[in-house]
Formats: structure tokens, C-alpha cells, sequence
């Protein structure tokens, strides 16, 4: 056993297909960027951005600036499935 609880990680077709498979979801937009919440949004997302041919950029929840001279777009969520509404934010630079 391990870290893995999904299994997902061990097994090298599924990771291969794994992108592919979640940019087929959207088959109508023309994203120039992927976005990825930190955790596991973090290890997909590139997969995705990948096979797009597109940047990736971490996604933080509830994070607040390093500093005041930070620069951030923060934005809130709508209420998730525990009725949490998360503070998503990333680095403009």
C-alpha cells in the first residue's frame, strides 16, 4: 500500500490517456490556458495542458499573498458539495 489511495499513479496507459481523455470534455472552447487547483488539480492539469499544447497555472485555495506587493486575481466559488464557498487565487506574474 502506500500514498496512492487512488491507484491512478501506478498505471503508466492510464496517465498516458488520462489528459487526452479530460480535454475531450470541452470539445467546443478554445482555451488558451489550463488551470489547475493545487492538490490533485495540480498533477492533472499539466497532463491536460500537454496534450492542448497550452501553459499550465496552479490554481491556490485559501491562500493569502506572500506580500503586499503581490499581485493576485482572487475569486470565490459558488457553494461546493459541503456548501463551502473556496477563495480561488493565482499570481499575475
Amino acid at each position: 500500500m502506500g500514498a496512492d489511495v487512488t491507484g491512478w499513479w501506478r498505471d503508466a496507459e492510464l496517465l498516458r490517456l488520462l489528459g487526452p481523455a479530460l480535454a475531450r470534455l470541452f470539445p467546443d472552447t478554445a482555451p488558451t490556458v489550463v488551470l489547475g487547483p493545487d492538490s490533485r488539480g495540480s498533477l492533472i492539469g499539466p497532463m491536460v495542458a500537454l496534450h492542448l499544447g497550452l501553459g499550465f497555472v496552479e490554481v491556490r485555495k485559501n491562500r493569502t499573498p506572500v506580500g503586499h506587493t503581490d499581485q493576485w486575481v482572487r475569486r470565490t466559488t459558488p457553494p461546493d458539495y459541503r456548501d463551502r464557498h473556496l477563495e480561488l487565487g493565482l499570481s499575475r506574474v
